[in-house]
């Protein structure tokens, strides 16, 4: 058995859409030997997880926040809500305590993901669900993102409670629209070009590219100055995700632990925020076993760390 081990250097996020909210793609830069780069198709087979009837039948919902940076409980039951409504799934939240700010300063999002994830406990039958994890950690104030959904690893979501957007309209009414938007990221939306760009819808839609928005012009006159995307999907949305929901399971993919796993023919990838796993050949691994390695120090520490 071959094994190849590999981190994902952090680099700055960029954001896409306009002024204040938005969610911009994640930061990785794989090694270039690294012979997984994950594409469309990809993230469509780890959507297929959450919409398949023949998947797991729940969601679990792992939430990890820095101290002060706690989201709202009212964005996480209307998610919850969202998730369901779109995958007939039942959702179950794990919160669990806040990590000190001590130990998450200076520490890129990834890794510090990394180093808390702990996925979706078994049931009685030995299976884990489909697992989501979000963290929610204090950046940089950046008016070009509040939150994004890692390419390689489209199965969280990470929230900067110090974006421009939440700071200006509050952490309830702002992650409202934020979680959903990215929660659609991970159910595959916005890949079919017929209606969008590759990363965002083109209707007047949840996942719009044009985001929570504020006009100077209108505040310098004393007028309404905030506008936000509507608040669910659009009606070519809505049938993407059935399309996806149509198809047989789940393509070679599975949740061990918070380890996403995705089988191919001639070897095994297990991948985690800020580093993977390949197995070359038919030889399992432990789930644990990718979990425990340790994150190399020598990451790049770039504006998307923690403060």
């Amino acid at each position: 058995m071959k094994t190849i081990f590999g981190s994902i250097a952090v680099c700055t996020i960029t954001g896409l859409t306009c002024l204040f909210a938005g969610c911009g793609p994640s930061g990785g830069v794989k090694a270039a030997a690294q012979p997984t780069r994950v594409d469309a198709s990809l993230i469509e087979r780890c959507a297929s997880l959450y919409l398949s009837p023949a998947g797991p039948q729940r969601i679990v919902v792992e939430v990890d926040s820095v101290e002060g940076c706690e989201p709202p409980q009212t964005a996480l039951d209307e998610l919850g809500e969202f998730l369901h409504r779109y995958t007939s799934k039942e959702v179950r939240y794990i919160r669990k305590p806040s990590i000190a700010r001590s130990d998450a300063v200076g520490m890129p999002p990834e890794v510090l993901a990394t180093r808390n994830a702990r996925g979706a406990p078994a049931d009685g039958n030995g299976a884990s669900g489909s697992y989501l994890y979000l963290l929610f950690f204090e950046g940089e104030s950046n008016r070009r993102f509040a939150a994004y959904v890692p390419f390689d690893y489209s199965c969280a979501i990470f929230v900067n409670m110090n974006a421009l957007a939440i700071k200006e309209w509050g952490p309830a009414e702002a992650l409202r629209y934020i979680l959903k938007h990215e929660a659609g990221h991970v159910l595959g939306l916005c890949r079919n070009l017929s209606h969008g760009d590759g990363v965002h819808c083109r209707n007047a839609c949840l996942m719009q590219e044009r985001g929570l928005t504020i006009s100077i012009s209108k505040w310098l006159i004393g007028s309404d100055y905030k506008s936000k995307p509507p608040t669910d999907l659009c009606a070519d949305c809505r049938q993407d995700l059935i399309r996806i929901k149509e198809r047989q399971t789940p393509s070679g993919m599975e949740f061990k632990g918070p380890v996403l796993v995705r089988h191919e023919q001639q070897y095994t990838v297990y991948t985690l925020p800020c580093h993977y796993h390949i197995n070359l050949g038919n030889t399992g691994l432990e789930w644990n076993e990718v979990l425990h390695v340790k994150v190399q120090s020598e990451l790049d520490i770039g504006p998307g760390s923690v403060r």
